[in-house]
């Protein structure tokens, strides 16, 4: 839960409030518009602190939360960051400014503290339960992306059929490889093939007992 540890007319009076322990995330403050905002992190406590200027009074406003609620808009913050680091070799301010990847990184690996910090208060600093929640949300976005595989393979087997010539057909359209396309629009079967062969190893057990 978000606490308003208090509102100060000037930063400094604010700033004496965050916990000595914290380390200011000035990657991610950058990001934001470091002259109206810090943000740290007790990784200890979990805990991430955020000083910002309320530009309508002027006043800065202090707040406390926990890791795992302030990752969501951090994160949210770092959207552009995330894209670019995604697909570096498409990137306009990479090619204009080749130094910024590694401040892209850095606010990377402050996201990353944060997101740690939370999970660890979850797991008592366990790393191989850690480790295990990490892997379940992986599993998570494996299982989804397998579904979109196959919904696509649908749209694309309903648009261009089955008959000769449809995956290249399919690969002018989609201006990929006709391997690419093959693979594409065989997703759906094989997502069926996996489902029933792993049905079929499925263990022999009373469900009612």
């Amino acid at each position: 839960m978000l606490t308003t540890v208090l509102t100060s007319p000037d930063y400094a009076t604010a700033a004496e409030y965050v916990a000595d322990q914290a380390i200011e995330l000035t990657a991610v403050t950058a990001c934001m518009d470091s002259e109206l905002h810090t943000v740290w992190l007790d990784g200890a406590a979990a805990t991430v602190w955020h000083a910002y200027n309320d530009v309508d009074t002027g006043d800065w406003i202090l707040d406390r939360e926990p890791a795992g609620e302030a990752q969501r808009w951090i994160e949210e913050q770092l959207l552009h960051v995330l894209d670019r680091l995604a697909s570096p070799d498409t990137s306009i301010e990479y090619s204009h400014n080749p130094g910024r990847v590694e401040d892209d990184l850095k606010a990377l690996g402050e996201l990353e503290a944060v997101k740690l910090a939370a999970l660890r208060a979850l797991t008592g600093g366990d790393p191989v339960a850690t480790d295990k929640l990490i892997r379940k949300e992986m599993d998570a976005l494996r299982t989804r992306i397998g579904l979109l595989a196959r919904l696509r393979a649908v749209n694309l087997n309903q648009a261009y059929g089955s008959d000769r010539g449809a995956q290249a057909e399919a690969s002018r359209a989609l201006g990929v490889t006709r391997e690419s396309a093959r693979r594409a629009m065989d997703a759906a079967d094989t997502y069926a093939d996996r489902a029933r062969a792993g049905a079929e190893k499925a263990p022999q057990t009373d469900l009612w007992n």
